[in-house]
């Protein structure tokens, strides 16, 4: 009996290999609800295989799960070791979690828990602790580490040499080599790569075993060699495996750069790609031709990116542009289709009910339909839409429209309740609080004591809000509040300080960012633009773009590789901190006076142009 359900486990493990592979081929490609599907399937075969959770996670994520996923492997975690370090090392790359807590988890699954420790100190480049870390490992991950850590060091020597024993050490699992096929270096790593890539298409021609073909085949995309790619995409075929995206998805540089091409046509199409892609490459796109006055091809574009990978998102982007023409009634119509998708009672979404992503998304429908149902003069309507989205989600503008609204229905008090919350979630209203304040004393103090017990309501501890009317630290003035004196700030740009002092008389702008934050990567060259526009005109107006990355290595590889040359640029994850910014990217403006004068929480494309505006005014103000 025994030897039976060993031989059945055994039977099982390529099988959870297998599903391993195709979710992480499938996560690439942004199927999320597939990919998820195969990690399921990867669970049920083999529940101890520590790859299986991860991808787990990760297909969780991608498909807004991962509070209810991880509440599940939470659970499971006191009772296995393996479960509780996979949670955690999860945990710790998102920034939930500081890496103490792996250390303290050592010894329950130690080899595990060492690899996770070993692969954080890789993303910091602390190198001599990976060394140390992998000493006595020899696994496929490991290798991989190790491989990295010497090619990120310049030792191409024992890079090559590392990756020729990993690949005789571990035929079964080439992408520990992953490293090596992505390098770029010349010398003995050149010559080691074209060796294993050649060994690799050979293996590839012979080779029946679909979980080695899909780990050469995330192996070979790292690679950017077409040739290569279709080679083992082909075998992957001959064996019974659909291998789908033949390429890289696209990075934020890509995208921008298909876009410019896209604005050359006349007429231009839509390459096949994924769904964030086409979303982004349809929004770049129209934005650039609503700016250059084609407004036709504008809208016609998101058309054609619609009846390529419709969703919600696109949909309300659809919308948004129509609102910018005015064309309300269209506008209405597409964004009663986006909240018609994001409500559609599909598995996924009321899996996602407790998700603040999916919250937000449905929130913002309801937000741009109430926008049209108010261009079209129907103000009731739009109340009751702006109010169902401010219950969703607390966004300014979307509590801006309420409070406007509200304000030309007559109730003015109810109004400058909406007003006062959009005002401290960073939308500039203070002659709205004047306008709709009814009582005595200062408009300001009582707005900020009604978006202060507005914050501690149930169900709103999570929120920005929380830190922004914090009544201890507003009082110990350490968190910036609208139109009152900054707090008394230092940071260092180049070893040297720059603090309120260094920058008394100035309008200063802080932006707050990170390496992994896509809309920060949107927004740091728009800021860029900005400055040197405000440079050439002789504006005194300082710009600071405040990375909040933990790790020093991946924000020196960003800021090598997009350099901002108008924009000082530092890491401060302190200065952060002191000053209570929980959202990313968060930009601060500080008037010549020192007060400040305007927050912008998050980034859509165009939005800059509001920033110019207002920057503009300080500097040249009396």
């Amino acid at each position: 009996m025994i030897a039976l359900l060993l031989s059945l486990a055994m039977a099982q493990q390529p099988e959870a290999e297998l599903a391993v592979e195709r979710a992480k081929a499938m996560l690439l490609e942004e199927r999320s609800e597939q990919a998820l599907e195969q990690a399921v399937i990867a669970l049920d075969l083999d529940a101890s295989a520590w790859e299986a959770h991860w991808v787990y996670l990760q297909a969780c994520e991608a498909t807004g799960l991962l509070p209810r996923c991880e509440g599940e492997l939470t659970g499971l975690a006191v009772g296995d070791p393996m479960v509780s370090t996979v949670l955690t090392w999860y945990r710790v790359g998102r920034g939930e979690a500081s890496p103490a807590a792996l250390a303290e988890l050592e010894g329950k699954d130690k080899q595990l828990t060492v690899l996770a420790l070993a692969e954080l100190a890789l993303r910091d480049g602390r190198y001599p602790v990976v060394d140390v870390m992998l000493e006595d490992v020899h696994t496929p991950l490991g290798e991989r580490l190790r491989i990295a850590s010497l090619l990120d060091r310049g030792l191409d020597k024992e890079a090559a040499k590392a990756a020729k024993a990993a690949w005789t050490a571990f035929p079964e699992h080439p992408d520990s080599v992953a490293a090596l096929f992505e390098s770029r270096a010349g010398g003995p790593v050149k010559a080691a790569r074209k060796k294993l890539e050649r060994e690799a298409r050979a293996t590839a021609d012979t080779t029946l075993d679909p979980v080695w073909l899909w780990r050469m085949r995330l192996s070979a995309l790292s690679t950017g060699d077409a040739a290569l790619i279709d080679h083992v995409d082909r075998n992957l075929e001959r064996v019974g495996e659909q291998p789908g995206l033949d390429r890289l998805v696209w990075g934020a540089v890509m995208r921008k750069k298909f876009a410019r091409t896209m604005t050359l046509s006349r007429d231009p199409e839509l390459p096949e790609a994924t769904p964030s892609e086409t979303r982004d490459l349809a929004g770049h796109v129209a934005i650039a031709f609503r700016d250059m006055g084609r407004i036709p091809e504008a809208l016609a574009l998101y058309e054609q990116a619609r009846k390529r990978a419709d969703s919600p998102a696109l949909a309300t982007e659809h919308a948004v542009q129509l609102l910018r023409t005015r064309n309300y009634k269209e506008a209405r119509d597409v964004a009663e289709e986006a909240l018609a998708m994001a409500l559609r009672p599909s598995a996924e979404d009321l899996g996602r009910l407790d998700n603040t992503a999916w919250a937000s998304e449905v929130a913002l429908a309801y937000a741009t339909l109430a926008t049209a149902e108010s261009g079209l003069g129907n103000k009731e309507r739009a109340l009751d839409l702006v109010t169902t989205a401010t219950l969703l989600a607390p966004e300014a503008d979307w509590f801006a429209l309420r409070a406007m609204l509200q304000q030309q229905e007559g109730f003015v008090d109810a109004a400058f309740t909406s007003w006062a919350i959009a005002h401290a979630l960073g939308s500039p209203s203070l002659p709205q609080l004047d306008e709709t304040w009814r009582g005595a004393g200062e408009s300001l103090d009582a707005a900020m004591a009604i978006a202060e017990h507005w914050s501690t309501q149930p169900g709103r501890g999570t929120l920005n809000i929380a830190t922004e009317v914090d009544p201890e630290a507003r009082e110990q003035r350490t968190v910036p509040r609208l139109g009152r004196p900054f707090p008394e700030w230092e940071t260092k740009v180049d070893d040297q300080p720059v603090n309120h002092v260094t920058t008394e008389g100035k309008v200063v702008v802080l932006a707050f960012w990170a390496s992994w934050c896509g809309p920060c990567r949107e927004e740091l060259p728009a800021i860029d633009r900005i400055a040197r526009r405000m440079s050439k005109d002789g504006l005194p107006v300082q710009f600071l773009a405040v990375s909040t990355d933990a790790s020093e290595r991946d924000y020196k590889r960003y800021v090598e590789k997009f350099p901002l040359d108008h924009v000082d640029v530092t890491r401060d994850e302190e200065l952060a901190r002191a000053l209570g910014i929980r959202a990313l990217p968060t930009l601060w403006v500080i008037g010549p006076d020192g007060r400040a004068k305007f927050k912008h929480l998050g980034y859509q494309p165009g939005s800059e142009a509001r920033l110019e505006t207002e920057l503009r005014e300080l500097a040249t103000s009396e």
